[in-house]
């Protein structure tokens, strides 16, 4: 049980960084297709890191529940 606890901890967090990864390689050709300026894509990367912090605490309660 542990063991698969384990390997799903290790595989959210490696799509998850993959995912970003491509995310931020990406985005000077989505920036460039869209028409947004650094200012537009800085808020845009700003509000994310919020959002993440704020889902992470509020998810902090459920998890201790369950």
């Amino acid at each position: 049980m542990l063991f698969r606890a384990r390997l799903g901890t290790f595989l959210t967090f490696a799509l998850a960084g993959l995912l970003t990864g491509v995310w931020v390689a990406r985005m000077p050709a989505l920036a460039t297709k869209f028409g947004t300026s650094e200012s537009e894509i800085g808020i845009v990367v700003l509000v994310w890191g919020v959002g993440a912090l704020l889902a992470m605490q509020g998810l902090r309660t459920v998890m201790a529940r369950a």
